[in-house]
């Protein structure tokens, strides 16, 4: 062999080991799901709600031009610099067998991560036994361990418990697949190498970080090399990779419009506190990945701007540690070098400030480490396999490891019920950042959807009292006035929530509801006409200006306000029985049965819709 090339063909184990391999990965598998089993009875939570059931995008697949077309949220008319088709696409599949049932969707995540675990198992094997120092049986234990602590871990719950988090988990398993097949392809370009170009593909349309994760690769063959890599020779089989991100990139320009052209929030630190923060952010995420402890959804952090601070001392401290650990790996194990290179390339994102789409206060997010956390266990199999090479303590140091597996398990299965719903979600997040009203206002949101007005009041005035300055708190808070008979208290609120925001569709539609049913139809209808121009994609306020224009007696003009809804929502079967509604009124049975037929069809416990299709039949029948 050319010592100046690195490994061309990949470890091949004996029968025995690859059978063992085997059984290793199936177990983990099942260990994997079975930890998360408990997600499967959870419920949508945040933007679970958005994406899946007010998602008209995952229901026709004649929406797909338009998926890969448009940023991550434009089916509700927001525009960010997420692109993220592939999300849209994997939902859509999930609905098309599950429906809109939260088990479906919950199983896929725990699948996915399941298959991250196997995939980091027979990548960890591949890699620790090609190390000179190595025994197979120890090198396939230390794999083994470090892939149990990648799917115990609960710093993971985030992302395989909550639906949405499902970009991060997806983006994984590609991404390990691409590297995996390219570890496997042997230096060649057979169909395992092509197979893992397109792998890699797929894990950039799931989530950004994949494209920080194309240096890999060519770690990879550095970390498996003998001794130097002739990167000359080596450059060819890059070249795909590189193709791969130019084209992404342009489809990713095509689709918004440029590289990153929504900017997230004003920029109110200096050059200098956006350095010294990330650094913050850098020794907090280093901090939780190895020891998980109050985990929250909503993580409060507070911007330092010196670095005189026990918070700026304790990152400047973590990241030097960080680089002399790379120092020493870098002359001592390959391997584990590139189990660190897996843990910072896909944090640099999470460490941009101005880039992060929820701000500065929610900077820290635990579902940022599930990328990381793979190289996180890699350096942990690399290190248990380094110290039972040692025959001393060998049995205590796999026990102990084990234990730590076992604390991450049970810590793991308590954090999923947290995830059950909207309220328990919540209820724990206020427990432990009662200073932000961000908690509070979604706790006031899972008590509304439960229909508990009281509770739903109480929270969102606490809440608007800790963000005064919350258009979207307000707006809701105006509504449930409304509900309660308070009608000018909820105007009141609606109008302060305008004056705030005065593009906030979500006020103007309420305000147009609460007109209509007041009888004012003009002012409604001239509220939902602002909530539509607000956001043109806004199916509900569509539905609400066709109601407002019938019952202000102009029922032609309701027809095509209720054909757009459905436009954007064909199975609204609410939309479908108002459309149904304004034909019959016009003498238009025909029209009016074939909506009123789609209304029960889409919901056959309403009553309505089947009253009303019966009558539209008889009157048919009679003309």
């Amino acid at each position: 062999m050319n010592p100046s090339r690195p490994i061309t063909r990949p470890f091949v184990a004996p029968p025995r080991e690859r059978l063992l391999r085997r059984s290793l990965a199936a177990l983990l598998f099942i260990v994997s799901c079975a930890i998360y089993i408990g997600c499967l009875s959870n419920e949508f939570v945040m933007d679970d709600y958005l994406h899946i059931l007010a998602n008209p995008w995952i229901k026709n697949p004649s929406h797909l031009p338009e998926i890969f077309a448009s940023s991550l949220w434009s089916y509700g008319g927001s525009n960010t610099s997420l692109y993220r088709p592939l999300i849209h696409v994997l939902f859509m599949g999930t609905y098309f067998l599950f429906g809109t049932d939260p088990l479906g969707f919950h199983l896929v995540n725990l699948l996915l991560h399941a298959g991250v675990t196997v995939l980091f198992f027979q990548l960890a094997s591949e890699m620790i036994s090609k190390r000179a120092s190595s025994s197979t049986p120890i090198a396939s234990f230390a794999a083994f361990a470090g892939a149990m602590l990648f799917a115990a871990h609960p710093i993971h719950c985030e992302n395989v418990a909550w639906v949405s988090g499902v970009m991060d988990v997806a983006c994984a398993f590609f991404f390990l697949g691409s590297l995996y097949l390219y570890a496997r392809s042997g230096g060649g370009t057979g169909w395992r190498y092509w197979l893992s170009t397109a792998s890699f593909f797929l894990a950039t349309l799931c989530k950004e970080p994949a494209l920080l994760l194309a240096p890999s690769f060519a770690c990879y063959d550095w970390a498996t090399s003998n001794g130097p890599v002739d990167w000359r020779r080596q450059l060819p089989r890059h070249l795909p990779f590189l193709l791969v991100i130019a084209i992404y990139s342009l489809m990713r320009i095509h689709a918004l419009g440029g590289i990153a052209p929504v900017t997230t929030h004003s920029r109110d630190m200096t050059g200098y506190e956006y350095l010294l923060n990330g650094c913050i952010l850098f020794s907090r995420y280093l901090a939780m990945v190895m020891i998980p402890l109050r985990l929250n959804v909503w993580h409060v952090f507070e911007p330092a701007t010196s670095i005189a601070t026990a918070a700026g001392m304790c990152a400047i401290a973590a990241v030097v540690a960080f680089g002399l650990g790379g120092w020493f790996f870098a002359r001592s194990s390959r391997t584990a070098l590139f189990g660190q290179l897996l843990f910072l390339l896909p944090i640099l994102p999470a460490l941009y400030i101005p880039g992060l789409t929820q701000g500065i206060e929610n900077a820290f997010a635990e579902r940022y480490l599930y990328l990381p956390s793979i190289g996180f266990a890699l350096l942990a199999s690399v290190l248990l396999d380094v110290l039972l090479q040692s025959r001393s303590h060998r049995y205590a140091i796999a026990v102990a490891f084990m234990a730590v597996v076992a604390l991450y398990s049970i810590e793991t299965v308590r954090r999923v019920a947290v995830w059950k719903d909207g309220y328990t979600l919540w209820s724990d997040a206020v427990a432990k950042s009662p200073q932000s009203g961000t908690p509070h206002i979604g706790l006031a949101d899972a008590y509304r959807d439960g229909n508990q007005i009281d509770e739903a009041i109480e929270q969102y005035r606490i809440g608007i009292g800790l963000m005064p300055n919350s258009a979207s708190a307000r707006a809701d808070l105006g509504m449930l006035y409304a509900r309660k008979g308070w009608i000018e208290a909820g105007i009141e609120q609606l109008q302060v929530a305008l004056s705030l925001d005065p593009n906030s569709a979500v006020a103007h539609n309420y305000l147009g509801v609460i007109y209509g049913k007041m009888g004012r139809h003009d002012d409604a209808i001239a509220e939902l006409e602002s909530a539509i121009e607000a956001n043109p994609r806004f199916q509900l306020a569509y539905r609400h200006l066709g109601i407002a224009f019938y019952d202000s007696g102009r029922v032609q003009e309701s027809i095509a306000p209720f054909e757009r809804a459905i436009e954007l929502d064909p199975d609204d079967a609410d939309a479908h029985n108002n459309l149904g509604v304004s034909f019959a009124v016009l003498g238009l049975w025909n029209r009016a049965i074939a909506h009123f037929e789609r209304a029960a069809a889409l919901d056959p416990e309403n009553p309505a819709s089947r009253a009303n299709l019966a009558r539209a039949r008889e009157r048919a029948a009679a003309d």
